[in-house]
């Protein structure tokens, strides 16, 4: 499955000047259509603090755009989309750490994504194509 072709597709038919929650549903759908086998979107997941003594408390919760399960040659997979509508590109820093935090969380649930995405749908009429970031599990924490 090719998140980002899914993406771009989205983004020439509905332009620019769209919520994020209006990308999102679209996407929804097209993940649905190409093979995907679960679709959680606005994920809860839980915020974690370990205190002095090593107990870990959940403090809150985050929500995550979507994260979704599929099937690639027989073995299934997890993936994280963290979607963006804004006007400038993607900051990697505030975006990587956005990740992170929701990997460590969803490890904490026995969660393993295989994939992690930040896309932006580019509020800017002179690009074309969504801004993205992928990660593995390999490539986030090097």
């Amino acid at each position: 499955m090719n998140v980002i072709q899914l993406c771009n597709r989205i983004y020439k038919q509905l332009g620019v000047a769209h919520n994020e929650c209006v990308y999102q549903k679209a996407l929804i759908a097209e993940l649905w259509n190409h093979g995907a086998t679960s679709i959680e979107g606005e994920k809860n997941v839980p915020v974690f603090y370990e205190d002095s003594k090593g107990v870990l408390h959940t403090i809150g919760s985050e929500r995550i755009d979507i994260l979704m399960r599929y099937t690639m040659d027989g073995i299934p997979k997890i993936c994280l989309l963290e979607l963006k509508a804004t006007t400038s590109t993607i900051r990697q820093q505030v975006e990587v750490q956005q990740l992170k935090k929701y990997h460590q969380a969803l490890k904490h649930l026995n969660v393993h994504c295989d994939e992690m995405y930040v896309i932006n749908f580019t509020q800017n009429t002179s690009n074309t194509e969504v801004d993205f970031l992928l990660f593995d599990d390999t490539t986030i924490y090097n």
